[in-house]
């Protein structure tokens, strides 16, 4: 069961790209996908700290385009090593974290379809559609949390 958490509002920089649930899940076409590339392009660029992946610029909830960013947390002063960085704020607000331990990328994915199945029952809370994040714990542990509606 998720659990509840109030996060307050922080700044992730890093690489991003625009996908969508279906580019992502095309088993005849692979490679329309991109999240995998930019984590590769993440790991390659150099940045270091508290790792994130943000999930935002939702076109029409989780069935549309959004954008993905891996990234850090940044502080201030902080520069990037990336020259292409992109940044986003990540809002304050209530949100539900599920928890994803065991070996990644797998556990995270089928995370991810356990917070669509989530929020698709009826008595579940209104997601925000801002921004959702996962934040990387260790090698084989992260949260996905999930921004609900005021």
């Amino acid at each position: 069961m998720p659990q509840l958490e109030t996060i307050s509002s922080f700044a992730l920089q890093g690489l991003s790209c625009r996908t969508s649930n279906a580019a992502e899940m095309d088993r005849q076409n692979p490679e329309r996908g991109r999240i995998a590339p930019l984590w590769q392009a993440f790991a390659a660029a150099g940045l270091h700290g508290d790792v994130h992946g943000a999930y935002f610029d939702y076109a029409d909830r989780h069935h549309g385009e959004y954008s993905v960013l891996a990234g850090v947390k940044a502080s201030s002063g902080q520069g990037t090593a990336a020259t292409s960085a992109s940044s986003v704020q990540v809002p304050g607000g209530l949100y539900l974290v599920f928890e994803a331990q065991g070996p990644l990328p797998e556990t995270l994915i089928r995370a991810w379809g356990e917070v669509w199945a989530y929020f698709e029952q009826a008595e579940a809370p209104q997601r925000a559609y801002g921004v959702d994040f996962e934040r990387y714990l260790g090698p084989s542990h992260a949260q996905i949390c999930i921004g609900l509606a005021a």
